[in-house]
């Protein structure tokens, strides 16, 4: 009876090693997949807030993808510390762009009035730019940090510390855009 106990323990542990070795085997893949990628934005995004992708240039753009299948005003309020995270002279090489994922261009244009959030944002409402971009669904990948259009950062500055450090590093051109993902 023992040594049956003994198997299934051991058993299980293997199945319990191999499957987060096979989950993050699956995040590196994707990683090097999306990073130093182009990205592209598809003719078929609504813009709101009376501003357009090519509008203001600047070197870099922070994108926030937010899928439908969240909370669409949860994931908005985080946009209200975004002007505190970063000094002043690196949101100033930034553009920052909001893609929702969203039919609710009502409820959403409320909820940037109700949270005075003067960001504009794009309902990308043909799920294309995830498709054309091929984003995966693991939110990881749905926060990024863009130069001249290609991913040089992955992760959202909001929620993780550490990635907000890289970003701020990154725009000062002083960290390698792979690091967070071995951490």
């Amino acid at each position: 009876m023992k040594i049956k106990i003994n198997f299934i323990l051991y058993l299980l542990s293997f199945i319990f090693i191999f499957s987060c070795n096979s989950k993050k085997s699956e995040i590196n893949h994707d990683y090097r997949r999306f990073i130093n990628s182009e990205i592209i934005f598809p003719d078929s995004l609504l813009v709101f807030n009376n501003t357009k992708l090519e509008d203001n240039y600047k070197p870099f753009k922070i994108i926030f993808y937010i899928d439908s299948i969240g909370c669409s005003e949860c994931e908005l309020k985080k946009f209200l510390i975004l002007p505190t995270l970063f000094e002043k002279k690196i949101i100033d090489l930034c553009k920052i762009i909001i893609i929702f994922n969203s039919h609710d261009i009502i409820g959403l244009e409320a909820s940037f009035i109700r949270y005075s959030i003067n960001y504009p944002f794009y309902l990308d409402w043909k799920n294309s730019f995830k498709r054309i971009n091929k984003i995966p669904n693991n939110k990881k990948f749905h926060t990024f940090l863009l130069k001249n259009n290609k991913v040089v950062v992955i992760g959202d500055p909001v929620e993780n510390e550490r990635i907000k450090k890289i970003y701020n590093k990154k725009l000062k051109g002083n960290v390698p855009y792979f690091e967070w993902i071995n951490k």
